[in-house]
């Protein structure tokens, strides 16, 4: 898997553009694609060709997320106990190796502390967190500093 790909996108409602990602699945083929704020309550369909769709809706249709897994790669989906955002568990197997892949959402309001990042980072490695954290600091140029990152 020399040139693996793994792309995420908060999508900000999936149905009003869906055939926008999936015409990017077919012309780019990432391997996975984690996708947050879906808005997609649980009977709208988002399937396409090529790829095994891992969806977490919310009832009423709020947020979400998916990942869409292509159907070449070897995953499958876990549970993340007791977190404190809207997350989404992978384990993909490498050859001989596994990776711990986490889609994450943290509204604007949600929080996200320190030693709780800190659990979740140790729970198995490698892990690697993928997602949107809403997260705000003035070392990357924003005009505030998120305090639930404190």
């Amino acid at each position: 898997m020399d040139d693996f790909c793994i792309i995420t996108i908060n999508i900000r409602g999936l149905k009003r553009r869906y055939r926008d990602l999936t015409a990017f699945l077919a012309a780019r083929r990432p391997h996975i694609v984690f996708l947050q704020e879906t808005l997609l309550s649980p009977n709208q369909r988002a399937d396409t060709h090529g790829y095994i769709l891992l969806r977490a809706d919310r009832n009423p249709p709020a947020q979400g997320t998916a990942i869409y897994v292509r159907s070449d790669v070897v995953a499958r989906e876990l549970t993340l106990p007791d977190v404190p955002f809207e997350a989404q568990v992978i384990l993909m197997k490498i050859g001989a190796n596994e990776l711990l892949l986490i889609n994450a959402y943290v509204s604007p309001q949600g929080q996200l502390p320190a030693h709780e990042l800190q659990r979740i980072l140790s729970l198995r490695a490698p892990t690697l967190l993928i997602g949107d954290l809403n997260a705000r600091h003035t070392a990357w140029l924003c005009p505030a500093t998120s305090l639930s990152y404190a």
